[in-house]
């Protein structure tokens, strides 16, 4: 819902199944009738290749990590199939986005927020064309239910800062690596009838 996905889109799979991009990559891919292109190993480490990759496959919908976006930027030669770039939230270089956002401005950048406990990200971010920053005003998805709570879980008014907490279906509140799964990070939700909200640990406000 919150993006012009069709069958028409050709989707990378390039990452690994024990990380929450390739859940992403498989079902939205699919769930959308798009066309899913297994990634090579060897590819998805070589940001040169992994952009002949792309204009092989026609591939529309690419998704990166902070690292791998900034070494697939400044490798890649031009990509002209890609409608969106999808940039999980992490230390990325604000330089190398600002000049992918220029070179390319005709692709949406776009950076989610959200945390490897959530199924998928919560909220993301529009990165515009010749902006230096990594994140900025962002919006929450659709299955998504953001809050911004003080240190008492509190609703904070806007403007004030605090810290975000997920809820809805983009949660996971079962984990298959119970080692990944803290119960301090998961809470009752108060706002609504059931259900569970994940604490964050990132602070923003609205």
């Amino acid at each position: 819902h919150d993006f012009n996905l069709s069958s028409n889109d050709s989707w990378a799979y390039a990452h690994s199944l024990d990380f929450a991009f390739s859940v992403v990559e498989i079902f939205t891919c699919l769930l959308n009738g798009g066309t899913l292109n297994i990634v090579p190993s060897v590819v998805t480490e070589d940001g040169a290749l992994l952009g002949e990759f792309v204009n092989e496959k026609g591939i529309t919908t690419l998704f990166q990590s902070s690292s791998s976006f900034d070494r697939f930027a400044k490798s890649a030669s031009a990509v002209n199939s890609l409608r969106y770039l999808f940039v999980g939230d992490g230390e990325g270089n604000p330089a190398v986005a600002k000049l992918w956002s220029v070179q390319y401005a005709q692709v949406q950048l776009i950076q989610l927020i959200g945390t490897p406990k959530s199924s998928m990200c919560g909220a993301y971010t529009t990165i515009v064309a010749g902006s230096s920053k990594l994140s900025g005003a962002a919006k929450s998805m659709a299955l998504a239910n953001c809050y911004v709570l003080d240190a008492n879980q509190m609703m904070l008014p806007l403007g004030r800062p605090g810290e975000l907490y997920l809820a809805g279906p983009v949660i996971a509140e079962t984990s298959l690596d119970s080692s990944t799964r803290s119960n301090d990070d998961y809470y009752r939700n108060p706002f609504r009838n059931s259900g569970l909200m994940l604490r964050t640990g990132l602070n923003v406000r609205w």
